[in-house]
């Protein structure tokens, strides 16, 4: 049976981000998925998308990246208009490029995962409409 590590809640710190990695290398596992929330609460959210997109990890939306998805467009829940309220939002968007913004927009919300001799699992991001 194949050995995988599931991560999460990375919310842009990088720094941290860096350790997970270093940790897993030293481990091995035969595959590494993203569950979700890569970008929105701490300084680094580009770099963030940038050394998951590099590391080649399948990942999938969270509810914050579907958050910072949403600003400005037209599914944008009226709520997070409230610039003050969710100023953090606002800030993480500012800080992500096109390319950083159509990355996130075009993560699955999940997906399946089968290895032989186990059975099949289903793993979730963050779901639409379940924010903050």
């Amino acid at each position: 049976m194949p050995s995988i590590a599931l991560i999460s809640d990375i919310h842009a710190n990088l720094p941290a981000l860096e350790a997970v990695a270093t940790s897993l290398r030293s481990r091995h596992p035969d595959a590494v998925y993203v569950l979700g929330d890569i970008v929105n609460g701490c300084a680094w959210p580009a770099e963030t998308v940038d050394f998951l997109v590099a590391s080649g990890w399948p990942m999938l939306t969270g509810n914050h990246d579907d958050a910072v998805g949403q600003l400005g467009t037209p599914r944008m829940e009226p709520r997070f208009g409230d610039r003050e309220r969710y100023a953090q939002l606002w800030w993480t968007r500012s800080r992500l490029s096109p390319r950083h913004e159509q990355i996130l927009a075009d993560l699955p919300f999940e997906f399946p995962l089968s290895f032989d001799d186990a059975p099949p699992v289903r793993v979730f991001g963050g779901q639409q409409g379940q924010h903050l």
